[in-house]
């Protein structure tokens, strides 16, 4: 659209808002407008809230009162303009919408305009200048004229003065202004009156010597004063916002003012070398000494910027490399690259062994390579000159991860949402939590020179009061669980915010140290209005505290934040979801007590490995190549992977299971009925399983189908719990978890997507693997330690934050993507 999107923005404020005797509009309800606007539009305008307040103060000044007033339903404030309305369907005469004939054009004038005239098929409409302004002698003149042609629209033109307005060079497509071939009575009002409030540029005032070849001069007479000043031949006429000249005319003029500034200072040097007199030279004096004591201390405020960015270390293989980069052309390689070898090359200039000076940018890569894998640094520095380990070390411990919410934590957290440029819209999210078991041992680590002792559990200072009120005593016991915080943002973005050393977390416990977490995060501009964790005891326990006297679902699983006023939505993990779906179904045998049974027809594992025999035996190609034996005899290990549990439960079951049905239907040479309940099953979970893995295709409104499906389960689970087969049902924990998940996901995108229409949620972020993929990261980082530390766990929390991304294959959870 170019540079003159605002042409665009005030035509469309111009066709639906105006100026009213009473009442108020909204800014924020504008902008929301004009969203809307741009969904059915091919034209896209500036969509923000300090564009539009532009435009309509240049549209109609004072004649709407701007004032801040708190937009209903939040505690945010927005600017409201009072007298300004919108137009209102019943008030909109649908004759002016219509598109008017070329003889209706000839009848037609614009107000403010005259001189409505037709001549060789071209219709005319002028404005003079109410301050009787001229320029070279002429009235200055505003015209609009339309010329008629027989094979296509009318062509429309604008003319300010002597200057013809090129609306196609400056990117003004009129084809967007006027929708039809011919305009409507409405169009030609909003264009002549945006044309009226246009800003022209009338060029600036310069002297006859200075002016340039690429400007003409013109005299104006403005109040019967003659001015002379000179425009750019390639003047564009329009004015972007708050500038008095276009563009091409402010550039001339800057070369136009050094220009001038040089003359001035040539005369300047001429005089103080032939007419000054004593005190003359002595200010002259003194001037020339203060920009050499500022200029010297430029050049030293520079060379102590470049010592504290560079980095000392020692030099080798010295006439290689001199060799190898002398061989090398600049032209030829990258920004990151041609920096790493202007490193290399200083370096290797470098007469002494130990002058070696590092660049912030070279650090932080290296930091990352060693993160993700110390032997392979070591690899690269026997081929490149590197910084060492130990500057690596010192470099990735200057921040110590100690427990509990600490603002230095989010300060890094804002650090790294402001790297990625993250918006407003994105800071929004959800804190995930789960624990994981460490080794039970304490260890002496030395902090600011003093040794301190780690590996006791640490609560907060709130947990250790309310032990020693409610026993009297104040105990001092070993940890043996990690509980990890990690904020994940709607748009993908996570960051593990805290950690607390545990033993055995309550409810209670967790509901305080969530909300002290939303609590700091807010603070950090960091919005928290839903909470993901698996199915633990305690972790019920903690949603059930938030609603005493009724159920969960009654309230929809959603509570309010006290902080804020909002909502704070609570929502089960799906993935272990899925998993305990596979472990009741597992559990299901014809000689066991809990055996699942739907409208008379019982849902037995053995139907899925029997599916699977008949697939690997009777097809040539197979139906479901990821099934192996190990999705079917499970393990307590095997029972925690996410995909083996999937993958019994997904669309490709689904089709394995229909096709084993057919195959016993041709056997028995009718239908049969038996797997019909577990087909009716697989159809739930196969999608509820795809919506849960789905990264591509976010939820944008609350019509999606997919949420329909998921509803489409609950409601299935309802049937099925209230039917008199209640004692051949999923276990009571599993419902709820379902139950969480399902509404609270729900309620998690209507309450996002009401405040910011606009965003997307992704179903695929919504679970624990961001908390897993810490945990995994953190045992694959002590050498595939399953059981750690907490010293350990402590120090590859900097490693995980720098950017490790390798992730143990056999944790529970997949890569989760970010």
């Amino acid at each position: 659209m170019g540079r003159f999107h605002k042409f665009y923005t005030k035509l469309w404020l111009l066709n639906n808002y105006c100026v009213g005797d009473s009442g108020y509009t909204v800014l924020s309800d504008v902008v929301k407008h004009l969203e809307n606007h741009q969904q059915r539009s091919q034209v896209k305008y500036p969509c923000n809230a300090l564009s539009l307040g532009i435009a309509i103060n240049e549209l109609w000044g004072d004649r709407v009162n701007s004032q801040r007033c708190r937009v209903a339903g939040t505690t945010q404030k927005s600017k409201a303009y009072y007298n300004l309305c919108r137009y209102e369907s019943e008030n909109i005469n649908l004759d002016d919408l219509c598109p008017m004939s070329w003889d209706a054009l000839r009848a037609f004038c614009p107000a403010g305009f005259s001189n409505n005239s037709l001549k060789d098929g071209t219709i005319t409409w002028v404005k003079i200048s109410p301050s009787n302004n001229t320029v070279n002698g002429c009235r200055v003149l505003t015209e609009i004229s339309m010329t008629q042609d027989a094979n296509k629209a009318p062509s429309v033109a604008v003319k300010h003065g002597t200057h013809l307005v090129n609306l196609e060079k400056l990117g003004i497509d009129m084809s967007a202004v006027f929708t039809n071939e011919y305009p409507s009575v409405s169009e030609i009002k909003a264009f002549s009156c945006l044309i009226s409030t246009t800003i022209f540029c009338t060029g600036f005032e310069c002297e006859d010597n200075i002016i340039p070849d690429t400007c003409s001069k013109e005299t104006w007479k403005v109040s019967n004063v003659n001015t002379d000043k000179a425009r750019s031949k390639t003047c564009e006429l329009l004015c972007d916002t708050r500038k008095d000249y276009c563009n091409q005319c402010i550039q001339v003029k800057k070369s136009v003012n050094k220009k001038r500034k040089r003359h001035e200072n040539n005369g300047n040097k001429s005089k103080r070398i032939k007419e000054m007199n004593i005190d003359e030279l002595r200010e002259c004096l003194l001037t020339e000494k203060k920009l050499r004591h500022n200029a010297e201390m430029r050049e030293k405020n520079l060379r102590a910027k470049l010592d504290s960015e560079m980095m000392e270390f020692e030099d080798e293989d010295d006439s290689d490399f001199k060799q190898l980069f002398a061989l090398i052309e600049e032209k030829d390689l990258g920004g990151d690259m041609k920096l790493l070898f202007e490193q290399q090359k200083h370096c290797l200039s470098q007469k002494t062994s130990n002058a070696h000076r590092w660049h912030p940018r070279i650090i932080r890569l290296c930091l990352n390579i060693y993160a993700r894998s110390p032997h392979a640094y070591d690899e690269i520095s026997k081929v490149l000159i590197l910084p060492s380990k130990r500057t690596l070390q010192y470099k990735k411990n200057r921040n110590p991860q100690d427990s509990g919410w600490c603002y230095e934590s989010i300060r890094n957290l804002k650090t790294a949402a402001d790297q990625k440029c993250l918006q407003d819209v994105d800071r929004w999210g959800g804190l995930c939590f789960d624990e994981m078991a460490i080794q039970e041992d304490l260890q002496m680590v030395k902090r600011n020179g003093k040794n301190e002792l780690i590996g006791m559990v640490s609560l907060g200072g709130t947990h250790q009061d309310m032990q020693k009120l409610m026993t009297g005593e104040l105990k001092t016991e070993t940890a043996t669980h990690i509980l990890q915080f990690v904020f994940i943002g709607d748009g993908g973005f996570r960051y593990p915010v805290a950690h607390f050393p545990t033993k055995e977390c309550t409810a209670a416990t967790l509901y305080r140290l969530f909300w002290e977490g939303v609590h700091i995060l807010l603070k950090g501009g960091f919005h928290v209005y839903w909470a993901c964790c698996d199915g633990g005891e305690n972790n019920r326990g903690f949603i059930n505290l938030h609603f005493v006297g009724q159920t969960p679902r009654d309230s929809l699983f959603t509570t309010r934040n006290p902080l804020t006023g909002g909502k704070m939505v609570f929502i089960m993990d799906p993935k272990h979801n899925i998993k305990k779906i596979r472990n009741n179904i597992e559990k299901s045998r014809e000689s066991g007590n809990n055996v699942l049974q739907h409208n008379g027809r019982k849902i037995l594992w053995k139907y899925w490995f029997n599916a699977y025999t008949v697939d690997q035996t009777s097809n040539s190609v197979v139906v479901h190549e990821k099934l192996t034996e190990e999705h079917f005899q499970l393990t307590a290990r095997s029972k925690m992977r996410n995909h083996l549990a999937e993958n019994v439960l997904d669309r490709k079951m689904l089709f394995t299971m229909q096709t084993y049905k057919r195959h016993l239907s041709k056997q028995k040479g009718q239908e049969v009925t038996h797997l019909d309940a577990a087909i009716e099953v697989l159809k739930h979970t196969s999608k509820l399983i795809d919506f849960v893995n789905d990264i591509k295709n976010p939820v944008r409104d609350m019509s999606d189908t997919r949420l329909q499906d998921n509803l489409s389960f609950l409601q299935f689970l309802d049937n099925w719990h209230d039917s008199e087969e209640t004692k051949n049902f999923f276990s009571s924990k599993l419902y709820f978890d379902m139950q969480s998940f399902i509404i609270g996901f729900q309620q998690m995108c209507k309450h996002k997507l009401t405040i910011f229409p606009a965003s997307a949620i992704m179903a695929g972020i919504v679970n624990q693997d961001v908390v897993e993929n810490v945990f995994c990261q953190a045992r694959s980082y002590n050498g595939q330690n399953t059981n750690p530390t907490y010293d350990k766990y402590c120090k590859s929390q900097n490693s995980i934050i720098i950017g490790q991304k390798t992730i143990s294959r056999k944790g529970n959870a997949s890569i989760t993507h970010s």
